[in-house]
């Protein structure tokens, strides 16, 4: 459920106080929302309150380090040969970053037999109109994948320019089964 989404979300900003929280619109805005009033509700506690927790602390950060991405959307990503940010297709831009970052050798997956399988059928069904992949799951579904194509546009996001011309590993574990 959200909420349970909601609440390991908020465990794990806790104990590893990320740069980047990167989720999925969704349905709705429900938990971008939510973050962003929780991450705001702490600032304020902060400002009354010097000797506040470092939880309350680290929810601060909440509403400076979440991004939001809508998949059927577009997001601005930078060219490095013009120098210019384009729209591109959020979707399609996640799921070729993810590729090839396997391509490079950039990340190291823990064993996840569900991950794994995941990733090894998710394929292009069709093209839209637009000329646009769509993309199909298998039987086991494609949560935990956007997951990991969101973590890894996080890190392509913040370390760009580092990515682009170095070849750093990514070590990936999942928690697949919310509390």
């Amino acid at each position: 459920t959200q909420t349970k989404a909601l609440e390991l979300i908020f465990e794990m900003n806790r104990t590893w106080k990320p740069e980047m929280i990167v989720i999925d619109k969704g349905f709705g805005q429900f938990q971008d929302e939510v973050i962003r009033s929780v991450g705001q509700q702490a600032e304020q506690v902060l400002w009354s309150n010097e000797d506040a927790s470092d939880d309350i602390r680290t929810d601060a950060r909440l509403k400076d380090i979440l991004h939001v991405v809508d998949f059927g959307g577009t997001i601005e990503i930078p060219n490095l040969y013009t120098k210019r940010d384009e729209k591109v297709h959020a979707k399609q831009f996640l799921i070729e970053n993810l590729q090839r970052m396997f391509e490079q050798g950039s990340i190291c997956l823990a064993q996840d037999e569900e991950l794994r399988s995941q990733l090894l059928d998710y394929v292009v069904d069709k093209f839209s109109i637009k000329g646009y992949p769509v993309y199909k799951a298998g039987l086991s579904g494609d949560h935990d994948l956007d997951a990991l194509a969101l973590a890894c546009f996080g890190f392509s996001k913040k370390y760009h320019h580092e990515f682009q011309q170095s070849k750093p590993v990514i070590a990936v574990a999942m928690a697949t089964k919310p509390m």
